[in-house]
């Protein structure tokens, strides 16, 4: 088994996301706010798709806008944030 997850800190809109991204086998990334217990599944240029039943539609257009304009995928398939690695 293979976990290769990533942690991810932003404010925006005068609220501190604190986020946990893995790879989704089946397509896409899971985005985790752990805090809150909201979860979605990204998809690079297409949505954030809620998996859990309570989410902010707000909270989900700030992250995914923020990931449509500052997640990269290098050549080795590591995730990027602009031009520094998110910590694993």
């Amino acid at each position: 088994m293979k976990l290769d997850a990533k942690h991810l800190e932003f404010q925006t809109d005068g609220t501190r996301y604190d986020l946990v991204l893995v790879d989704d086998p089946y397509g896409g990334i899971i985005v985790a706010w752990t805090s809150t217990g909201y979860l979605w599944r990204y998809y690079e240029g297409d949505y954030l798709k809620p998996l859990s039943n309570d989410y902010n539609p707000h909270d989900a257009k700030n992250i995914f806008d923020y990931l449509e304009l500052n997640l990269l995928t290098d050549t080795r398939g590591q995730l990027q944030i602009q031009s520094q690695a998110i910590r694993t």
